[in-house]
């Protein structure tokens, strides 16, 4: 967030070799404080003697770190109402700076995107004007010092093999973060262990500790600041994206478990249907033949009937004496026990 509360007024006199002079100022705020990885505005305008009826160019220009670097950002326009902003001239390494302001109402103010902690420093706001009887250049003294905060973060943890003599070499954690990070390490088995002092990186926001390396060992790397603490372990357990990747895959796995037990049941219900119909019609034509074998005795067996009715009359008590047949019965009743499939069809057992 922009603070607007402290703007520095700064007016610097320009006094050319003439017969006139006349005062001009600029106006910035001190101080811009803004996070890591949002946008910023960076606010400057000006006034000058000829504003009523200067129609000539406007150069814009940006410089960072010190007031006589060579500028960053320039872009050029011209003071009437159908100029526009089609000469801007920017550097290919600079794409995320652009005019917020419009230079034709004195507002030189800079937009600043995608910020990162190497973006802190000093920013000087500086214009030019064609003026016919010279040329007219100023800039703030002292600048916008702008502020990226960022909280602690741990770039990179990493095993260095040891470049002289016997060793398991050493662990390296690059830490970055403005307030500076504090660096603090731990083991599993001496806990918080002391890494000595903290050398400082590629720029002032970065830091880099080291401490020796033992593989029976893992290593926590703490980095924290007042806006927040990060950590990050060596050797690396198990990610975020490798749990989720094990779960899904144990959920497929039981999904296509799933699906052949289903198919087998189904695959097992059909082979009984199947084998349950064959079994019927294998009884179905075995009690068809069965029907037709006892209709066929029974046909028989009333053929022996009829002709012991027939015979009966003739045969004499003593050849049934000699048949050692009971007088009482009846030849017929040696055709019993019998079994029937209907109330009126009895059939012998054999």
């Amino acid at each position: 967030m922009i603070d607007f509360s402290n703007f520095s007024y700064c007016e610097l006199i320009f006094l050319p070799l003439g017969t006139f002079s006349q005062p001009w100022s600029m106006t910035v705020p001190p101080v811009v404080n803004s996070t890591i990885g949002g946008d910023v505005v960076l606010p400057c305008s000006f006034t000058h003697p000829k504003q009523q009826d200067y129609s000539k160019g406007i150069t814009v220009q940006w410089i960072t770190r010190q007031f006589h670097d060579t500028p960053f950002f320039q872009c050029k326009v011209k003071n009437v109402t159908t100029g526009g902003m089609n000469e801007c001239s920017v550097p290919e390494s600079y794409q995320r700076f652009s005019v917020k302001g419009d230079p034709k109402q004195r507002d030189l103010s800079l937009l600043i995107r995608d910020l990162t902690v190497t973006d802190n420093g000093v920013y000087f706001c500086r214009v030019e004007l064609d003026y016919y009887w010279g040329d007219g250049k100023w800039q703030t003294a002292s600048g916008t010092q702008l502020n990226i905060i960022a909280k602690a973060q741990i770039l990179s943890l990493s095993w260095v093999e040891a470049s002289l003599g016997p060793g398991n070499g050493s662990l390296r954690c690059v830490v970055e973060g403005n307030p500076p990070s504090t660096i603090t390490w731990f083991s599993s088995s001496k806990g918080n262990i002391d890494p000595g002092v903290s050398t400082i990186g590629t720029h002032p926001f970065q830091w880099t500790s080291s401490i020796p390396y033992f593989t029976q060992e893992v290593y926590t790397c703490r980095a924290e600041n007042s806006l927040g603490r990060a950590e990050r372990r060596f050797p690396p357990g198990p990610t975020a994206l490798t749990v989720a990747l094990s779960v899904c895959g144990v959920l497929l796995l039981l999904l296509l478990l799933g699906v052949a037990l289903f198919y087998l049941r189904k695959r097992g219900r059909a082979e009984c249907e199947l084998k349950a119909s064959l079994s019927g019609r294998l009884f179905s034509t075995f009690l068809s033949f069965s029907r037709r074998s006892i209709q066929s005795d029974l046909q028989e067996q009333l053929g022996l009937s009829a002709l012991l009715k027939d015979t009966s009359a003739d045969v004499s008590p003593s050849l049934l004496r000699d048949w050692n047949w009971p007088n009482t019965l009846n030849p017929l009743d040696y055709l019993l026990p019998c079994y029937s499939l209907s109330p009126h069809i009895c059939f012998p057992m054999y």
